[in-house]
């Protein structure tokens, strides 16, 4: 009877260490790619370059473009100087309170007066009321309010109609201002006029 030869033995210890080999060299492919191509980390700047410039906010940096509070409704003037953003107009005690910003978007400043005479709300059933304790900035009076306005810069402006029936919106909201031209240093007349302009009840 022949005697087969004997097989060998299956090494286990063969392919644990081919498979160890394998995940060492892997591991340091991937580090010198890092090192050498900044692969799997943030590139950052070499000497003498350029840091990234962060991108800004959509509407930042546009003339007038500061953030403010929400309005119901804007208008420009005639000549294009300035912006009126309407806020709300609000009934409190029979009376109505109409605040808005006025925004001067010309490159220099300019003197602004807001006229309570020739300030004027229409209601729905068509009555004249005309506005009076006018706030404009920091300056206020009862018939008008004075204030040089900044470029650029949104200032707060309000008024009063008192004694105003109730009414569910205003049929005409006419504002009426003057300010000093920057070219002949005369004074200008103009007004804004929105329609119709809700009225909120407090």
């Amino acid at each position: 009877m022949t005697t087969s030869p004997p097989k060998p033995g299956f090494k286990l210890w063969v392919p644990v260490i081919l498979l160890f080999l394998g995940m060492s060299g892997g591991a340091g492919l991937t580090l010198w790619a890092v090192r050498q191509f900044g692969v799997g980390e943030t590139a950052r700047p070499q000497a003498g370059q350029a840091s990234p410039v962060p991108r800004s906010e959509p509407g930042m940096g546009v003339p007038g473009s500061i953030p403010q509070a929400t309005a119901i409704a804007t208008k420009l003037s005639q000549d294009g100087q300035f912006r009126f953003d309407l806020q709300n107009c609000r009934r409190s005690d029979g009376n109505v309170m109409c605040e808005l910003q006025i925004t001067n978007l010309t490159d220099q400043e300019i003197l602004v007066h807001l006229s309570g005479g020739k300030t004027l709300a229409y209601t729905d059933n068509g009555l004249e009321f005309r506005a009076v304790n006018l706030v404009l900035g920091s300056r206020s009076d009862y018939f008008y309010a004075a204030q040089t306005l900044v470029a650029k810069i949104p200032t707060p402006a309000s008024f009063q109609f008192r004694e105003m029936p109730p009414t569910s919106k205003l049929s005409l909201l006419k504002i009426g201002y003057r300010y000093r031209s920057l070219e002949t240093g005369q004074w200008v007349d103009d007004t804004i006029e929105f329609r119709p302009v809700p009225i909120i009840a407090n």
